[in-house]
């Protein structure tokens, strides 16, 4: 049995700034890493206002990106939509019309995937989400999305034991530092979605949004009152030149998940790349290296644990 090892992008942005020494060094880094992806994450912002051209462009690079790493099957290719994605001037109308050009050229808005040999399970959230006070948008998942989240991983949760779990989203589920965040960059909806992804026993979330890379590590109680927790890894923008001052390069990530190494456990190893001295090199000489015990394997250790109440919240995104 394979494990999976993850290409994480994020904030193409084609249409704008972009730099073709930048894709020529990222193109040379992707000969140089000591292991090949066999998924590929793109967490939004393919364009800059929606338009197609940048559509076109990004299907192209991500069909290359798939052909070099001989990733024959386009379910391996996971996507979800950024704020940029959505069309003006009809972005203010609603967010279903606002990405018709992003999905027209075949990207997805939301993604329930599971791959058996690897043993992985991805779900991809839209987490757009329109205010037309101050014509933004903002970001928020919505209990609809988290419903049917919810249904899929209990559905199938025996087909899904111990299997690697990541969620997928645009806007950041927690603030980061080396962002000033205003109102729209942080899921207003984040505690909600953060207690969800814990009660479901998930490992890992990656996004994009602010140009600026993070790793952290979140514990949520789930509702069995057991401690759970969660790895999230924000990417950096990969090609485009709109970089913040505090953090002024290109970044993407390189993810391995090896779930039998650890009975019980899943470790995880994380090694950025940026392009400080002109080619994209690692961040550090070693990768990051979390260690995340499951919690399924702690219930079995447990007895007499009851479960908290099952929160129950109407409407949607």
């Amino acid at each position: 049995m394979g494990f999976p090892v993850i290409l994480h992008i994020s904030d193409l942005h084609f249409g704008v700034d972009n730099d073709t020494t930048v894709l020529d060094r990222f193109i040379h880094a992707m000969d140089n890493l000591e292991v090949v992806p066999n998924f590929i994450v793109a967490s939004g912002d393919f364009s800059y206002s929606g338009e197609r051209s940048s559509f076109r462009k990004a299907r192209r690079f991500l069909r290359a990106l798939r052909e070099r790493f001989n990733i024959n099957d386009p379910r391996r290719m996971i996507t979800v939509p950024g704020n940029h994605d959505m069309a003006f001037p009809s972005r203010f109308i609603n967010v279903q019309h606002s990405l018709r050009n992003y999905r027209r050229f075949g990207f997805r808005e939301s993604t329930y995937e599971f791959f058996p040999e690897e043993r992985i399970v991805f779900v991809g959230f839209n987490s757009n989400v329109l205010r037309f006070k101050s014509f933004l948008v903002g970001g928020k998942v919505g209990e609809r999305q988290l419903e049917h989240a919810k249904k899929h991983i209990t559905t199938n949760d025996l087909l899904f034991a111990d299997s690697f779990k990541v969620a997928i989203l645009h806007h950041h589920p927690i603030p980061i530092p080396l962002v000033n965040h205003n109102n729209f960059d942080v899921l207003r909806d984040a505690g909600r979605l953060l207690q969800a992804l814990t009660d479901l026993n998930f490992d890992m979330i990656l996004h994009g949004h602010q140009h600026v890379p993070n790793l952290a590590t979140v514990k949520y109680l789930s509702k069995y009152r057991l401690e759970n927790e969660i790895l999230v890894n924000s990417a950096g923008t990969c090609l485009c030149r709109r970089r913040l001052d505090d953090f002024p390069y290109n970044h993407f990530s390189v993810i391995e998940a090896h779930t039998e190494q650890i009975p019980g456990s899943v470790k995880v190893n994380v090694s950025w790349w940026w392009n400080r001295n002109t080619n994209f090199e690692p961040y550090h000489v070693e990768p990051f290296s979390y260690t995340l015990r499951r919690l399924e394997e702690r219930l079995e250790e447990s007895t007499g644990i009851a479960p908290v109440p099952e929160y129950s919240a109407g409407g949607g995104a």
